[in-house]
């Protein structure tokens, strides 16, 4: 029987959720740039998966406030974040990212 464990690897395991989720976002990074996946939490466990500016914290809060809600005002403003995100990424993204030059990222 296989079972789940942070260290799948060495046991011959499966990855926990979180990992499964991480190999995922990592698959699909070498296919695009033009979006990413991440966990985020207001309560993380590892600091560098907190909100990253105030609108993901707006935005993480009002889907605590607010659990059955979909799309509204919270998605586009994230949206609108990811895109300015996006925006000043192409300007500092080297070519060894996943072979992507600057301008091919800014075209997008």
């Amino acid at each position: 029987m296989l079972t789940a464990s942070e260290h799948y690897k060495a046991e011959k395991g499966l990855p926990l959720p979180a990992q499964m989720f991480r190999l995922g976002a990592d698959g699909l990074l070498k296919n695009t740039d033009a979006f990413w996946l991440s966990l985020r939490s207001l309560t993380p466990i590892n600091f560098a998966s907190g909100p990253l500016a105030p609108a993901e914290e707006e935005c993480l809060q009002f889907l605590v406030d607010n659990p059955t809600a979909v799309g509204g005002p919270w998605l586009r403003s994230m949206q609108m974040w990811r895109a300015s995100k996006r925006a000043s990424h192409a300007k500092t993204v080297t070519p060894s990212r996943q072979g992507a030059t600057s301008s091919s990222v800014a075209d997008r």
